[in-house]
């Protein structure tokens, strides 16, 4: 979180290695270990060793726990993430719908983690350009984390912010700079105006307001 990922990433090394060499290679510390290890890796752009890694967490998931168990629908999640930032939108999508299938069927539809598969799925939608679907998915996800978290939360925000971005693209300015000043309000009050959220969200705001 403070942006040592070179720290982080010799010591999430260091884990996956202790790890290994106590429960294996076929273990669920070991799969938990290569997500927090590509989750290290996706921060810093190298996004081939991500997938690797998460390639791999999703096929022990689905070894240790099959393939409809929750902690399996996170790894397809993280992994659809990966092919999210390779611009490969429809798998993204694909992956995402799969895990908020598993998710709903074993957690229920409004529980928080079905609700960020729908938060991602309307990312995703919008950068496909279908932004009536994406809207519908926005206004899901921000209603359920406001129930969930409050308004005032970083997620609730987070929602708040992406749904801003589909009115920006759909050419409803006015809404577009509504929810992006209450996005933005929010995580500054919560993180501060210096904190990389607060200030790309001030940035989408100064573009949208031209």
């Amino acid at each position: 979180e403070q942006g040592n990922y070179s720290i982080a990433e010799t010591l999430y090394k260091e884990v996956l290695r202790i790890v290994r060499k106590i429960n294996g290679n076929d273990h669920s510390w070991t799969a938990a270990s290569l997500s927090n290890l590509s989750a290290v890796y996706g921060l810093q752009g190298r996004t081939k060793e991500a997938k690797e890694l998460d390639i791999e967490a999703l096929r022990l998931g689905r070894k240790i726990w099959g393939d409809t168990d929750s902690q399996t629908a996170t790894y397809i999640s993280n992994l659809a993430c990966v092919c999210e930032s390779e611009q490969d939108y429809p798998k993204a999508e694909q992956m995402f719908r799969e895990a908020l299938q598993i998710k709903t069927k074993a957690l229920g539809r409004k529980h928080p983690d079905a609700v960020k598969c729908i938060h991602s799925l309307m990312r995703i939608t919008r950068l496909e350009k279908r932004y009536k679907e994406a809207e519908l998915m926005g206004k899901e996800a921000v209603a359920e984390r406001t129930r969930i978290f409050g308004i005032n939360h970083p997620d609730t925000a987070t929602s708040i912010y992406e749904l801003a971005l589909v009115y920006r693209d759909e050419g409803q300015k006015a809404n577009a700079l509504r929810l992006c000043k209450q996005a933005y309000s929010i995580k500054m009050n919560l993180l501060g105006e210096s904190h990389p959220d607060a200030v790309r969200y001030r940035e989408t705001l100064a573009s949208i307001s031209r």
